[in-house]
């Protein structure tokens, strides 16, 4: 916060951020609020909700934000790196044949892929869509015995690394075509050893904390969901607890208010998909 507080402010002495920036008689601020740290906040609706002090919960749509945003205003939401995108295609001097001309057919330009867990150089690398997870493990470090990678965020999908996924093209199609979302581009990598049933209760426990409630799938489905998978761990019921899991992810995926809800499908089926004689032991 330190940081961008201090580049505001040279930005604003320099001309560039305030009322008249440069003499040019346009007006342009910016404005740094800081959020209480909920991961629902991501959600745009959630986000406004913040923004203007209340509690952060998802709102119901329409009307879209693009309508009745901000403060009842039309509001335009996207993450930095849309905005960081924007500038560079529309500028004067922008190559935009070259941005072109990166990544895939539908993913066009770069991702700055977000490495994490057992690799030697954690960080950030920027690369083109279309890079195989593979070879971005290769600039990361990833440790030899390295057997699963989680991508997208708390929401995304796991994958052993096998040839399969380690060949897998890192795009928005490219994810998605396996059962996963590339999301930010967020990659955690696990070594060898790690405990997939643990990874599906710490992800499941913070399901619960996280979600705002303010819809039914969500809110019980989340609790739901461990009250069954500690029940099939104490092998009572096992597969008609399967069954019951299976209709209520189902039910999250389409009918949670937002996303959030909406996602917690992906990182659970993809652990029962590919983890499932790990974490059920019959």
């Amino acid at each position: 916060k330190q940081v961008i507080e201090s580049v505001l402010g040279s930005l604003k002495d320099g001309g560039y951020l305030g009322n008249d920036i440069l003499g040019s008689g346009f007006k342009f601020n910016i404005d740094l609020i800081t959020g209480a740290g909920s991961y629902v906040c991501g959600e745009e609706t959630a986000l406004m909700e913040s923004i203007e002090n209340k509690r952060g919960t998802v709102r119901q749509r329409p009307p879209v934000p693009a309508v009745s945003g901000l403060y009842g205003k039309p509001t335009v939401l996207n993450n930095v790196l849309t905005f960081a995108y924007a500038v560079y295609i529309l500028s004067d001097n922008s190559n935009l044949e070259y941005f072109l001309s990166l990544g895939t057919e539908n993913s066009k330009g770069t991702m700055p892929f977000q490495v994490s867990g057992a690799v030697n150089n954690p960080g950030i690398f920027e690369l083109p869509f279309g890079v195989t997870l593979r070879e971005l493990l290769k600039l990361a470090g990833a440790v030899e015995n390295a057997e699963t990678v989680q991508i997208g965020g708390p929401l995304g999908a796991y994958f052993p690394l096998r040839a399969e996924f380690l060949n897998l093209k890192l795009s928005y199609e490219g994810v998605s075509e396996k059962g996963g979302m590339l999301g930010h581009g967020g990659i955690v990598v696990f070594g060898q050893g790690t405990d997939m049933k643990y990874r599906l209760l710490n992800s499941l426990d913070f399901f619960i904390d996280e979600s705002c409630g303010k819809c039914a799938p969500c809110r019980i489905g989340t609790v739901r969901l461990k009250e069954l998978f500690e029940r099939i761990f104490k092998k009572q019921n096992i597969e008609e607890n399967l069954k019951i899991i299976d209709e209520i992810l189902e039910s999250m995926k389409y009918l949670s208010l937002c996303g959030f809800g909406a996602g917690v499908y992906m990182p659970v089926r993809s652990l029962l998909t590919h983890y499932k004689n790990e974490i059920i032991e019959v």
